[in-house]
């Protein structure tokens, strides 16, 4: 089944035989209005750039490990918007992480870029609905997480 859906992806310009190089799909509104079949073909098309540009798994990895630390601190609210006020700081905190990420490695250049785009558009997002744009911002990082497996880094 996996290799009949990656043979599949590829007939439709995937990772093999694509005449033209991918480009990263960034978000242009803040992801509270955003619904999750576009948040997952964005993910699937960022991880396919991520993997064209050989970021290694591990690199992706270590920043979704502070995205579930978050992600499960948020989880502790009862009231979502309260959960979404007490992370907002810890969102804040990725930045310079993803900042130290590139700097160390100049290759992951468009996976921080990526995900700075995201991780600003959660705050932007902070006024309006807070607590969908945070659901929505985890079900890109770990679409993104999958589907940069599936695309084959071993």
């Amino acid at each position: 089944m996996n290799r009949k859906y990656q043979k599949e992806h590829q007939k439709k310009g995937g990772r093999r035989g694509s005449p033209s190089p991918r480009k990263l799909d960034l978000f242009e509104s803040t992801l509270d209005g955003i619904d999750v079949e576009e948040l997952v073909r964005k993910a699937e098309n960022n991880a396919q750039v991520f993997h064209d540009k050989k970021i290694k798994a591990n690199q992706i990895r270590n920043f979704y490990g502070a995205v579930e630390k978050i992600k499960m601190k948020y989880a502790r609210y009862q009231n979502k918007k309260q959960g979404a006020e007490a992370v907002k700081q810890d969102f804040w905190l990725l930045l310079p992480q993803l900042a130290y990420a590139k700097g160390r490695n100049g290759s992951t250049w468009m996976f921080c870029k990526s995900m700075k785009n995201a991780v600003e558009k959660v705050l932007d997002s902070h006024v309006s609905s807070p607590d969908r744009a945070l659901d929505n911002f985890f079900i890109y990082v770990e679409s993104v997480v999958a589907y940069h497996k599936f695309y084959g880094d071993k």
